[in-house]
């Protein structure tokens, strides 16, 4: 296991909390750039990952304004 968790686990917590939609989860996810995570798995890519979930959220959230 690695300093910040497994990957998968950071995957799986990521959509977690977008699901949940809640300022307190979104923030959660925002805290994913604040640690670079060991070179064995892609911190880029999983950082992008965790962009989309952010901005599926801000569109999601727009619409529902609008």
């Amino acid at each position: 296991e690695t300093r910040h968790g497994e990957p998968v686990r950071r995957y799986e917590a990521a959509d977690r909390l977008a699901k949940w939609g809640t300022p307190e989860a979104l923030l959660g996810l925002l805290r994913r750039y604040t640690f670079n995570a060991p070179a064995e798995m892609s911190d880029e890519d999983e950082k992008s990952y965790v962009a989309g979930l952010l901005e599926r959220e801000r569109r999601i959230a727009q619409d529902t304004h609008h």
